[in-house]
């Protein structure tokens, strides 16, 4: 679970320091 979560971060962080649009870390929070 502490993976999951971890994984979860790293790609919200990953999105927002692109500067898209958070729908994409919001997508795959719901997919996982």
């Amino acid at each position: 679970m502490l993976m999951h979560h971890w994984t979860i971060f790293m790609l919200t962080i990953f999105v927002q320091r692109n500067g898209k649009s958070d729908l994409f870390a919001l997508r795959l929070s719901t997919v996982f």
